[in-house]
């Protein structure tokens, strides 16, 4: 057996040691979080990276705890007055960026969202399991215009009866004919984290007269968001986010009205 066998060997040997207790408790994650810390080993490293978004959930959130789920080390940079300046200097003209510690700079939130998925190992393996992650991805990330084309004093009845509700329901119906505990499948991945995040961007923080009680007519949705928000790895990140000035404004203590306008048009 060659050197390089030899030590993959030994890699693969020292990641299925550290895993026995997740597969013990969890044997439905474990095939997805062992896939992503081979892919951590055998990728371009992200440790020592820089992702940067504003100071609030919206697009950055979910990529923000999927790194953490990976354990990676990485620099979370939330800007506002820097926008302006910063935004020409953006691959695509639009955040979040994540910044790796060569220089490279990547762009495209959901992009950037699966690249930390699969290294947390929560993004599928299987073609067609992925594909429904990434459906749900991106009707999620429709909320946010969705929202914003609607007259804040017309959202309350929209809910019921117009486009916003209408998204809420696709979503809350993918979710039961796709999820089995989780939002696809019975394993968590990057679609949990993000119908967590988005919703709760989008609900009680940037857009007036969007509230959490909305929710309470998509028993699926509150059911993953309530699942995610006490997922160990979750809670432990909140915990750190607690001592940050950021945080009462990101979970919706008191948005200033001259910032809504402002985050509901750049998210």
């Amino acid at each position: 057996m060659s050197g390089g066998a030899y030590l993959d060997e030994q890699l693969r040997a020292a990641l299925t040691d550290a895993v026995k207790t997740v597969v013990l408790e969890k044997p439905a994650d474990a095939k997805a979080m062992m896939a992503g810390l081979l892919l951590q080993s055998a990728g371009t490293s992200l440790s020592g990276c820089t992702l940067t978004y504003f100071p609030l959930s919206g697009r950055g959130e979910a990529t923000r705890i999927a790194l953490h789920f990976a354990g990676i080390d990485f620099i979370d940079s939330r800007i506002y007055a820097e926008w302006g300046d910063f935004k020409p200097t953006t691959p695509w003209g639009s955040m979040p960026t994540l910044t790796l510690k060569d220089g490279t700079v990547l762009g495209q939130g959901r992009a950037i969202l699966r690249l930390a998925g699969k290294r947390a190992g929560l993004y599928p393996s299987d073609d067609v399991e992925a594909c429904k992650v990434d459906n749900l991805l991106d009707a999620l990330d429709d909320i946010f215009a969705t929202i914003s084309k609607v007259p804040k004093e017309e959202r309350v009845e929209n809910v019921k009866t117009g486009t916003i509700g209408s998204l809420f329901g696709k979503i809350e119906a993918f979710l039961a004919l796709h999820g089995k505990g989780c939002a696809v499948g019975n394993s968590l991945t990057i679609a949990d984290i993000s119908v967590f995040a988005v919703f709760g961007a989008a609900l009680g923080t940037i857009f007036d007269n969007m509230t959490y009680e909305m929710l309470d007519a998509y028993p699926t949705i509150l059911a993953i968001r309530k699942a995610v928000a006490s997922h160990p790895k979750v809670v432990e990140w909140f915990e750190k986010q607690k001592k940050q000035e950021y945080w009462s404004t990101m979970m919706g203590g008191g948005l200033p009205d001259k910032y809504k306008l402002f985050f509901a048009e750049n998210l």
